[in-house]
């Protein structure tokens, strides 16, 4: 079953994101791939366990 916050969660963020403009933002995301159907000018997605964000800049 398909949890209801994740599913407001999932439409808020898409109308958001379509808001900013995606094709002007570059992106990493950590831990995730929802974000590789936009069309931003660059998308990186990233696994937590090989970069710590905490450790500093890539």
């Amino acid at each position: 079953m398909r949890s209801l916050n994740r599913v407001v969660m999932q439409k808020a963020s898409r109308d958001w994101i379509t808001s900013l403009g995606p094709e002007k933002l570059d992106v990493l995301e950590l831990s995730g791939k929802w974000g590789e159907g936009f069309p931003f000018r660059s998308y990186l997605a990233l696994n937590r366990w090989k970069f710590d964000p905490c450790k500093g800049p890539m």
